[in-house]
Parts: C-alpha cells; structure tokens; sequence
C-alpha cells in the first residue's frame, strides 16, 4: 500500500490537524517515544495505525526523516500576505473581512466561537462566504460550509484567521483609544471600553494554540 505523507504543514488540513492536538494534549505528561510518532504519521497519512506498524524498516526510516523535519515545529504563514479569496474543492470563498458590513447573525455567531479554537471551521465559516452570495447564512447552511472547511490547509485557515483578526482587534483598539480620552465617559462606554479588552484577548487566545502567532497578532493589535 503506498502511503501518501505531507511534506509541510500547508498540505495538513484543518481536520487532521485537530486531530493531532487532541492526540498530542492526551498524550500530555505521559512518556513519549515511536508509539506517538506511528501515531502522529497515521493521523497526517490518513490510515490506520496498523498500516504504519507494517511497514518494512527501510520504509518508516525514510517516513520517520521526512517528518522530522517540519512535524515537531509550529505552523507558520506569510504575515505580510492578504488573502481575499480561496478555492477549496473546485469552490470559491470570498473573505468577508469588513465587520461593518455584517449581520447582527453573523456577529453574533463569530462572537460565540471566537474563543473556542476546536469550532475552528465554524469561525471560519463566519468570515468565508461562498461566491454568489452576500449575506451570512443566507441562501445556504453556514454549518455546510464549516464542514467543507475541514479540508482547508491548516496555514491557509490561520492566514484567513490572522488577517481577519489583525484587522478586527485594530478596529476596536482604534474606538476603544477614542472612547478611553473621551471626556465625561458614561458608565455604559466604560463597560464597552473593558468588553473590548476582553474580546481581543479571546481572539488572540484562539490561535490554533502557536505561540509565535499569538505573541505577532499582540504585538500587532
């Protein structure tokens, strides 16, 4: 059987990368060795574990090198590239980084999931719309689109997140700083000042679990 392994992480999907963090947070604290590794090569080859054990030596050798040399670091992506769109599965998804522009729905939801990094997809489905449609969850199941996400490149899905993020925790930095040397500040707009503090530390935290983007996206915001 010939095994099909990535060379990078932008050819690990989102899917499989969940994956590997919920094996990897099991296997916290606990001696670790080749047993994860098989493990680890099972989830990102899309088999079962039994598949790698019968490999001959030679085989998981050259599997073993090869994963070496990017599995154990973070994923990274170019924080100076913008993405406006993606194409995933011959289908085309607009970014919808303008939240001005959003509905009280869709606003709601990403606020629902902006710090629970397991809803990835769900987030990203808040930001994706599919070409041919302009509103959130209107004309299609946004849940349908998080589930076609799945296969989304893991650094593809946190360049969307990144820039989006970036952008958002911008723009409430900007009114929270005009709101903070206000003058006469009522109750109300202090509340606003400290809830928006707290939403960009949410977004913030829900960065795949990478130091380097979180300590970049704060430095940033």
């Amino acid at each position: 059987m010939k095994i099909e392994m990535p060379r990078g992480w932008e050819q690990v999907s989102i899917k499989k990368y969940q994956k590997l963090q919920k094996l990897l947070q099991a296997q916290e604290g606990q001696n670790t060795g080749l047993d994860v590794l098989v493990q680890v090569a099972a989830v990102l080859a899309g088999v079962e574990e039994d598949v790698i054990n019968q490999l001959d030596v030679k085989d998981w050798t050259r599997l073993e090198q090869g994963l070496g040399s990017w599995v154990n670091q973070e994923p990274r992506f170019d924080t100076k590239y913008s993405i406006k769109k993606i194409i995933l599965n011959d289908k085309t998804y607009l970014v919808q980084d303008d939240v001005e522009k959003w509905s009280t729905a869709q606003y709601i939801d990403f606020q629902q999931m902006v710090s629970k990094p397991e809803l990835l997809t769900n987030l990203l489905a808040c930001i994706l719309i599919p070409k041919g449609y302009d509103k959130y969850n209107t004309g299609y199941d946004a849940l349908e689109v998080a589930k076609e996400l799945e296969d989304l490149s893991i650094t593809v899905a946190m360049s969307v997140q990144f820039f989006f993020l970036k952008r958002w925790a911008s723009s409430m930095k900007a009114t929270a700083t005009c709101l903070a040397h206000r003058r006469g500040k009522t109750k109300e707009e202090t509340k606003l000042i400290q809830k928006m503090g707290r939403e960009m530390k949410q977004a913030i935290s829900t960065m795949c679990g990478c130091q380097w983007y979180q300590q970049y996206l704060t430095q940033q915001s």
